[in-house]
């Protein structure tokens, strides 16, 4: 079972990593998309998605340098 205060320092990484990728699509301009195939037929991702999972990624990283990550956008 989990300690209630790492429970709750969790939960505030993912808030503020939701915040962060938030950030990044909120700020998203429709005429630079950047649209491209990730190799499979129909996988696409735009460059939005991209910058929203790398700030994602970066704010988990900078509270909790030591975890172990997999991220897909």
């Amino acid at each position: 079972m989990s300690h209630p205060d790492f429970t709750i320092e969790l939960l505030a990484v993912a808030r503020q990593a939701a915040a962060a990728g938030a950030a990044v699509l909120a700020s998203r301009n429709g005429e630079a998309l950047g649209i491209s195939n990730k190799g499979d037929a129909g996988d696409w991702v735009t460059a939005f998605d991209v910058a929203a999972e790398n700030a994602v990624r970066d704010a988990i990283i900078a509270a909790r340098p030591h975890d172990t990550i997999h991220i897909s956008e």
